[in-house]
C-alpha cells in the first residue's frame, strides 16, 4: 500500500463494560462494530501514513448506567447466543469532557 491510500483496518477491544482506549490511525472513519471471537471489533476506513492517536469508546449493557450516552452511538454486539449484549459509543478525544461528568 501507499502513503494517502485508503483502506479498511478493524481493531478490537475486550467485551465487558468500560471505557475502551483504542490506538487508532488519525480521522478513521468508523464503518461498524460487531462482536468476533469473544472481542468487540471496530472495522474503520483508514488512511494509510496518517500517525495513530488514542481514540476512546463507551461500551455499556443494555439498562446500565452508560457514560458517553450522548455521544454518537457505534454499534450493538452480541455474545453467548444474544444473551451478552454490549452497545458502543465513539467517545473520540472526549476525555476531559467525560472526566467532569464523572465529578
Amino acid at each position: 500500500m501507499k502513503l494517502g491510500e485508503k483502506a479498511v483496518f478493524k481493531y478490537t477491544c475486550e467485551a465487558s463494560p468500560h471505557i475502551a482506549e483504542v490506538e487508532m490511525l488519525r480521522d478513521a472513519e468508523i464503518l461498524c462494530v460487531q462482536s468476533q471471537r469473544d472481542k468487540i471489533a471496530i472495522w474503520a476506513r483508514i488512511v494509510i501514513g496518517r500517525s495513530s492517536e488514542k481514540r476512546q469508546f463507551s461500551i455499556c449493557h443494555t439498562g446500565a448506567p452508560c457514560p458517553g450516552f450522548d455521544h454518537r452511538y457505534l454499534g450493538t454486539a452480541f455474545f453467548e447466543s444474544g444473551n451478552y449484549v454490549l452497545h458502543v459509543f465513539d467517545l473520540g478525544e472526549q476525555t476531559s469532557a467525560l472526566r467532569s461528568d464523572s465529578k
